[in-house]
């Protein structure tokens, strides 16, 4: 039986120049661990083991498996459309900003909001995704083409499962302090590289990276989805951005970029 597993992981280790026991290393798993999967020693591995080898082998889990063919990210849709503010609850991102974090009430509101969003806005590469929006209230990311007054979907999975974090890909990440009781909820580009990986707001030299582990953190012996230890702060991978519109008047037509980002 073809080892499709163990083949795409190889093609990733040639690809990036890394070899089976660093990647294991990287992923928080056993020395031997990536290599038994090449060998078939492990012939069915475990989707929380292929979620933890993708980081460091910046790709999917669908490409791991076979379901795509290419080892990227989704990327972000971009579009000019007329945003109907009567349809959602908008999180508003900024990077460096520390705000008090947001009643419990204005939540479930949003989450009744939520299955109106996963209708309208839900990525059709992603269908089992959840929907959320975003408004940018800063230019952190104008140095790849988002800009302040931007709407952005997130998408996450259901039953908080994690979220890859693949390099070059897009997501809102929630920092908290919590002897201050204060949060930060900005938009970052994941960067992936042999000493970890980087939240980063590229061109924004006055907002410092977010440095975090390559595996979410462990707490008495049970990994908490898409959360991670960032120095004394915690982070939350909120949710992966796939679309970016800009808003236009009602006269004006629908147009889609052609192109999506790398």
């Amino acid at each position: 039986m073809e080892n499709i597993v163990g083949s795409r992981i190889q093609a990733r280790l040639e690809a990036l120049g890394k070899n089976p026991s660093g990647v294991a290393l990287e992923a928080g798993l056993g020395r031997s661990s990536v290599r038994d999967i090449i060998l078939g020693r492990v012939s069915h591995p475990r989707i929380d083991t292929l979620k933890k080898i993708a980081g460091p082998l910046r790709c999917t889990v669908d490409y791991l498996t076979g379901d795509s063919e290419s080892p990227d990210a989704v990327g972000i849709q971009r579009h000019l459309w007329h945003m109907d503010a009567t349809i959602d609850v908008p999180i508003v991102v900024e990077a460096g900003v520390y705000r008090r974090p947001r009643p419990r009430a204005a939540e479930r509101i949003e989450e009744n909001v939520d299955s109106v969003l996963h209708v309208l806005l839900k990525d059709p590469r992603l269908p089992h995704w959840w929907a959320k929006i975003y408004v940018m209230n800063d230019n952190s990311m104008a140095a790849i083409g988002i800009y302040k007054g931007d709407g952005l979907t997130g998408v996450s999975q259901p039953y908080d499962q994690q979220i890859p974090l693949t390099h070059g890909s897009v997501v809102a990440v929630r920092q908290s302090v919590s002897d201050l009781g204060l949060e930060e909820i900005s938009v970052r580009q994941v960067q992936v590289s042999d000493e970890g990986i980087r939240l980063s707001c590229p061109g924004a030299d006055d907002i410092p990276d977010l440095i975090i582990a390559n595996h979410s953190i462990d707490n008495e012996s049970r990994i908490i989805s898409n959360y991670y230890g960032a120095g004394k702060s915690g982070v939350e991978i909120l949710h992966l951005i796939t679309r970016v519109t800009r808003e236009l008047p009602l006269s004006e037509a629908v147009y889609d970029f052609p192109h999506e980002l790398d």
